[in-house]
């Protein structure tokens, strides 16, 4: 073993006696590692089979429970979303897509806050709701509040409703 203990003898055997020769030794030595490694090989596969198996378990009990969260996120009346801590989207509900509304955002995973603001502003200013000057103003104020307040109140671009955001830091970020 990779420790030094000896399982076994590797042995040659024949119906006449005989001397071996250092050639025929050296020949022995070899085939005996070659034995000890097929074992270590047979040993680190078995630890990586089942070490893959651990891992697809986790896999889906991972799964599991990110669909329960969502199932939760769903039931809430307010608008959710989890971002990592480089403020990269992982998962929303459907209140924050309805708050959203329309073709302009495309949610998916890894979109920053920032991404996500610009996208839906761009639809704005398409529906003639705000021009391009109110929006870099208000996009610059909404960003500035994001990321030095935990809680703020400010009015959506065009200021026909308020929104109130609540941001709690999870041992993630």
């Amino acid at each position: 073993t990779p420790e030094g203990h000896v399982l076994g003898t590797l042995a040659v055997a024949d119906r006449v006696p005989r001397q071996i020769t250092e050639k025929q030794t050296r020949s022995l030595e070899r085939l005996a590692r070659i034995a000890v490694d097929r074992l270590e090989l047979r040993r680190a596969h078995v630890k990586v089979q089942e070490a893959a198996q651990i891992a697809e378990t986790a896999h889906c009990e991972s799964e599991a429970r990110k669909d329960e969260l969502i199932d939760v996120l769903e039931c809430l009346p307010q608008a959710v979303v989890v971002v990592d801590s480089d403020d990269r989207l992982i998962l929303w509900n459907g209140n924050y897509e309805r708050m959203l509304a329309g073709p302009a955002v495309r949610l998916k995973p890894g979109l920053s806050m920032a991404d996500i603001a610009r996208q839906w502003l761009e639809g704005e200013v398409l529906k003639g709701r705000a021009n391009q000057e109110q929006s870099e103003i208000w996009l610059r104020e909404f960003l500035r509040l994001l990321y030095c307040s935990s809680s703020f109140e400010m009015r959506n671009v065009g200021g026909k409703r308020w929104i109130k955001y609540d941001q709690i830091p999870t041992k993630g970020g």
